[in-house]
């Protein structure tokens, strides 16, 4: 599987084990939202759990703000095993492509 935000910035994801960074999902998270993601805070360079972490409960914290009822696995995502992000990118997907007006250029 191969993830791409497209003109959001040039993260590309060759396997799906990547996403445990949790940067990926902030950024589809403010193309939808864009004032609901503090972006500043996002590590998009993390290379450490603990920065990962962090990314997370940036996701996390917007999803609190725009009222979005989504437990969010971190402890096991953050793992990057295959299977836990696999589950959570599905679900994503479904929400991502729910909420998508396809306007991106706010």
């Amino acid at each position: 599987a191969v993830v791409s935000t497209q003109s959001t910035g040039d993260l590309n994801y060759s396997k799906v084990e990547h996403m445990c960074t949790g940067a990926a999902y902030c950024q589809m998270v403010h193309m939808l939202w864009p004032n609901k993601v503090p972006m500043k805070k996002v590590k998009f360079d993390a290379k450490l759990e603990h920065a990962y972490i962090d990314n997370w409960k940036v996701l996390q914290e917007s999803f609190k703000r725009l009222h979005i009822e989504k437990d969010i696995p971190i402890q096991r995502l953050v793992k990057g095993r295959f299977q836990d992000n696999f589950e959570f990118l599905q679900w994503f997907y479904k929400f991502f492509t729910i909420n998508d007006s396809g306007d991106h250029d706010h």
